[in-house]
């Protein structure tokens, strides 16, 4: 074998190595995609709802996510959402759509300037009855055993069109990593859930 020929194979080797251990510790790729699985019973707990995600089947309980709606005032309303997850694990983006929200403008995430990176909002040009709030790499508040990240919502009740009474939808996707020097898998999920909207509640 000559010696050009084993120094083509040990760059193709050197190059392979390098593109894998990049891939392996890099934030942003990874090798596998894993679905979390969700139960599919909504706990209510009295002032909020709560959804539990597992990996390995259901063996380990690796995050929780939870919502309420209040009325605090005749004509407007706050939506509170969070999602935790176990703090030996990183949320690299979570994806927030409401639908069936007519107009869009009539939902405004409070507090903004808190979130770094900024969440990008949008509300596509196709359908005038979504708006879509979308986190990358969100940072929440770490406790013993979970991370939390909160987010506060303001409803203009006035705004709402009145057909659309009882039908707002929240569709959740989010994906996440364990936390290792080795970053080979990625889990993601989604779900949508109702909310109702509390017109009727002084």
């Amino acid at each position: 074998m000559s010696v050009t020929i084993k120094l083509g194979m040990i760059i193709t080797v050197i190059v392979a190595v390098t593109i894998l251990i990049y891939t392996a510790v890099s934030d942003n790729v990874f090798l596998i995609t894993q679905q979390l699985k969700h139960d599919d019973t909504v706990y209510d707990e009295g002032d909020r709802y709560t959804l539990h995600f597992f990996k390995d089947g259901k063996a380990v309980d690796v995050a929780e996510l939870s919502y309420a709606i209040n009325k605090i005032s005749s004509n407007l309303a706050t939506i509170t959402f969070q999602i935790s997850h176990k703090i030996n694990y990183k949320m690299d983006s979570l994806s927030l759509r409401f639908e069936m929200l007519k107009p869009p403008s009539s939902l405004v995430l409070e507090n903004t300037e808190n979130y770094s990176p900024p969440p990008l909002i949008n509300i596509p040009t196709y359908d005038n009855s979504s708006v879509i709030f979308n986190f990358l790499d969100p940072e929440g508040l770490k406790g013993s055993v979970f991370e939390t990240f909160y987010l506060t919502f303001l409803l203009d009740l006035s705004e709402i069109d009145p057909t659309f009474t009882d039908k707002l939808i929240l569709d959740i996707s989010f994906s996440m990593h364990e936390q290792s020097i080795f970053k080979i898998l990625k889990y993601t999920d989604q779900i949508a859930v109702q909310l109702y909207i509390p017109y009727n509640v002084q």
